[in-house]
């Protein structure tokens, strides 16, 4: 985790840390990172943080969009959070970015 400030005065943490094949954990490690940096105004987490790249389960990690967002807005305070998921829509699975 790498912590500064900016030219408008927001302590931003940028997170780095392993996932693990399981989402869960890697859903627990980033919501015990957001506890962590509660002094952060914005929290930058990994790419897909929860589900790597797992180019043969797309299916299963797009379906835990839903779960992940709701755990994360549930335990998120005045921080500004940016992730990228995997997750379904009309024009098949994407890798999208979202600020919560």
């Amino acid at each position: 985790m790498t912590t500064f400030k900016n030219r408008v005065n927001k302590n931003i943490a940028v997170l780095q840390f392993d996932t693990d094949p399981d989402y869960n954990i890697n859903l627990n490690r980033l919501v015990q990172a957001i506890k962590n940096n509660s002094q952060a105004d914005i929290i930058v987490a990994p790419e897909v943080v929860f589900t790597a790249f797992d180019y043969d389960n797309f299916d299963k990690a797009s379906e835990f969009y839903d779960k992940a967002i709701e755990t994360l807005c549930a335990n998120i305070n005045n921080q500004i959070l940016a992730l990228t998921l995997v997750r379904k829509t009309e024009n098949g699975i994407m890798n999208s970015a979202v600020i919560i």
